[in-house]
């Protein structure tokens, strides 16, 4: 990645690696308490409802279902 031109090294994950050389410390629970997460995602107008997206379970089903002919799971 080092050798491509400068504005695909820009738009490549090169600039990201910095952040995984240490890891983070472990962190019990979420950095962002759920109530904070779920106003943010209202005050941000997401989704047709205006709020946190739910996933269908066929969709959940074809992830786990891609993952498992992948060998991944």
């Amino acid at each position: 990645m080092k050798a491509l031109p400068e504005k695909q090294r820009q738009q490549s994950v090169l600039p990201l690696l910095g952040a995984y050389r240490e890891p983070e410390k472990p962190l019990r629970g979420s950095p962002t308490p759920t109530e904070e997460f779920h106003t943010a995602v209202q005050a941000a107008k997401i989704g047709a409802d205006k709020d946190i997206p739910h996933l269908p379970a066929t969709l959940i089903d074809k992830y786990v279902t891609d993952l498992q002919h992948l060998g991944l799971l």
